[in-house]
C-alpha cells in the first residue's frame, strides 16, 4: 500500500490540500459574517 511514485495519491494528496484550504476561508468568512 506504500507506494512511492503514485501520481493518483499525488493528485489526491493536492486535492485533499485545496479541499482543507477552501474549507478554512469558509469558516473565517463565515465567522467573520456573523
Amino acid at each position: 500500500m506504500r507506494t512511492p511514485n503514485k501520481p493518483l495519491f499525488k493528485a489526491y494528496e493536492l486535492v485533499a490540500i485545496a479541499v482543507f484550504v477552501v474549507a478554512a476561508a469558509a469558516v473565517s468568512s463565515i465567522g467573520l459574517v456573523y
